[in-house]
């Protein structure tokens, strides 16, 4: 029970059903069970421990009990995979040198193990940890480098002989990374190779995947681009495929498969990016292939943050949509090494570089986003010019030759953390120039004009103080205002409640949704709620409430939070924003990224709503 939390990412229950076997296992005088139950819970912990000193100490205590119940039970095999995932805690907590004195002593230890499913296992894992030391910058010295080498062999022929070849694809595929890393790359190829077609003959699609994707990155390395692109046009074929079934959350380890993918994606890009821009005749096949690719990053961005496959069926939904019509597309590409622009304007796609290091722009992008929270100051402008100068400068004369046009810009990673409106060009902000919008995909989008026939709104806003929340007393205001501007249903403080919001929902079709409270966005779907007066509703349970209109003559046309927080610096938290909109099958979405004046927002959103109420203005 402990194990299926862990894999529907319910860590607190998992955490207590593993505490409480572990107790029941010692209270049983089974140290062998207590030994494994434990290593579990330290592998529950260990998931996120580079990212949360407290957890990565507690998985540390936890494997320490495991491997102590280990010794006393005599269960050498046990202890010595106990003492490899504390190898691999260490490094994941940055402590190289315990992590390799932990690794000697458990390669030294697996040396003697016998041949079983569980022991190849183990050795391939070791493996696996000794390849990465060495690519954190550890000395190889030859007698690692050897016993590593044999421990990998030793996992390969164990694994035919017991005719294991999922053993025998991971055996290969590492060791092929062992060899990767010495560079040699011809060896390191026809064995990641192999490890394919093992993978493939044991329909481990998991490690068909991986091995596809490093098989790509070799090809790559050595100089061989088309070849790659094939590869990993197969990989992401591979990856649409078997998607469903992977059931992973796509940030729960540093070493997830869908981290892995999302690696691809970009490196695929990076390629065919490269070779649109040496010119040749399918330099604009080129191109649209890289949107559509990146297209099919962002869909599955979403499908990881919702955790469901809500982005299908809003896409069969607008199949066919009217497109951006006359607007300026700005999607740019951000990848190691620069930033790649890619601009539609009347039909054509256009390619602009500029040797921008992402580390460069997510570092200025951050502090824009930081300074720009600071009401009393204007120290956020010079990062807003500089952003603009790499975004929107290249670009100019493309906006320009469309005065007027909806400049629609398609954010990537960490650009989602600021707006672009906010950005300067040294006299005005960009917002001061053309309309802005933003999407999440250009097919996750469906931007017809707003149907202003029947702009009936749901209006929910909480003024008062609740569960520890501030009052917002200008939300009473706010609310009143927008009321006497279109047709509308209010919930008002106590009238806010969760269950009277379904209702609404599901029992009218409305034009317009618009919550004015206290919210937050975070980087996981569960993080992410909107306070009511009786609780909270959250992002998944509002966007169920609203999926009841997903597929009506007439879907929501805007959805509005007035008062919500993003997590700071997190890309993924501005996911639930857009993500909010295309899983509720509604056209627009629009909502504060930071606590904002109270105020300053109220008077903002009547001034909105009192030009969406004038025929022939957009809602950009």
């Amino acid at each position: 029970l402990g194990n299926v939390h862990t894999a529907l990412r319910q860590d607190a229950l998992a955490e207590r059903e593993l505490g409480q076997a572990i107790g029941m296992a010692r209270e049983s005088g089974d140290a062998s069970l207590e030994a494994s139950l434990g290593n579990n819970l330290g592998n529950l912990l260990a998931m996120e421990a580079g990212l949360d000193p407290e957890r990565g100490a507690r998985a540390a205590t936890a494997y320490a009990a495991a491997r102590a119940a280990a010794e006393r039970a005599g269960d050498r095999a046990l202890e010595t995979r106990i003492l490899g995932n504390e190898a691999r805690l260490a490094l994941e907590r940055g402590d190289a040198r315990d992590a390799r004195q932990r690794l000697d002593v458990a390669v030294a230890r697996a040396a003697g193990l016998p041949a079983s499913a569980d022991n190849v296992l183990t050795r391939i894992h070791l493996g696996t940890t000794r390849v990465r030391l060495f690519e954190a910058g550890e000395d190889v010295d030859r007698e690692r480098l050897l016993a590593t080498h044999e421990m990998l062999v030793r996992a390969h022929t164990d694994a035919l002989a017991l005719g294991d070849l999922r053993g025998s694809a991971w055996a290969q595929g590492t060791l092929a990374a062992l060899y990767a890393h010495r560079e040699h790359l011809e060896e390191a190829l026809a064995l990641t190779r192999r490890a394919v077609f093992d993978a493939q003959r044991a329909s481990a699609v998991d490690a068909e995947l991986r091995f596809q994707l490093e098989s790509a990155r070799l090809l790559a390395r050595l100089g061989r681009p088309d070849e790659a692109i094939e590869a990993y046009r197969i990989a992401v074929l591979q990856l649409a495929e078997i998607r469903p079934a992977l059931g992973v959350a796509y940030s729960r380890s540093a070493g997830s498969l869908r981290e892995e993918a999302s690696r691809g994606y970009r490196e695929m890009a990076d390629l065919l990016l490269a070779r649109a821009a040496a010119g040749g005749p399918g330099a604009a096949a080129d191109l649209e292939l890289t949107q559509q690719l990146m297209e099919r990053f962002k869909a599955d961005e979403l499908r990881d943050y919702f955790q469901d496959d809500c982005v299908d069926a809003y896409q069969e939904r607008i199949t066919g949509a009217g497109g951006v019509g006359g607007a300026v597309v700005l999607y740019p590409v951000l990848l190691p090494d620069r930033i790649e622009l890619l601009v539609t304007r009347d039909g054509q796609l256009r390619q602009y570089r500029l040797p921008v290091p992402y580390e460069e722009l997510a570092a200025r992008v951050r502090t824009l986003r930081g300074l720009l929270e600071k009401r009393v100051t204007r120290q956020y402008l010079p990062h807003a010019q500089q952003v603009y100068d790499w975004l929107v400068r290249p670009v100019e004369a493309e906006l320009a030759a469309s005065p007027g046009a909806t400049l629609v810009f398609v954010p990537d990673g960490i650009l989602r953390i600021v707006p672009v409106a906010a950005l300067h060009d040294g006299e005005r902000f960009l917002v001061e120039r053309h309309p802005v919008a933003t999407t999440p995909g250009l097919e996750l989008s469906d931007p017809r004009p707003i149907d202003r026939s029947d702009p009936s709104m749901l209006l929910a806003g909480l003024s008062e103080a609740v569960q520890g929340y501030a009052a917002l007393p200008q939300v009473r205001e706010e609310v009143e205002v927008i009321a006497g501007l279109f047709p509308n249903d209010l919930l008002l403080d106590d009238d806010f409640v969760e269950t009277k919001v379904d209702e609404r929902i599901r029992a009218r079709d409305y034009g317009l949704v618009h919550l004015a409270s206290h919210g937050q966005l975070g980087a996981r779907v569960e993080d992410s709620f909107v306070v009511t007066h009786d609780g909270r509703i959250d992002l998944q349970e509002l966007s169920s409430f609203l999926t009841s209109t997903r597929y009506r003559e007439k879907p929501v046309e805007l959805i509005t939070l007035s008062a919500c927080d993003t997590a700071a610096g997190d890309e993924r938290a501005a996911l639930g924003l857009s993500g909010l909109a295309v899983r509720a099958g509604a056209r627009s979405a629009l909502g504060s990224l930071w606590l904002v004046n109270d105020e300053a927002a109220s008077q903002l959103m009547i001034a909105f709503y009192r030009e969406l109420a004038k025929p022939g203005l957009s809602r950009a």
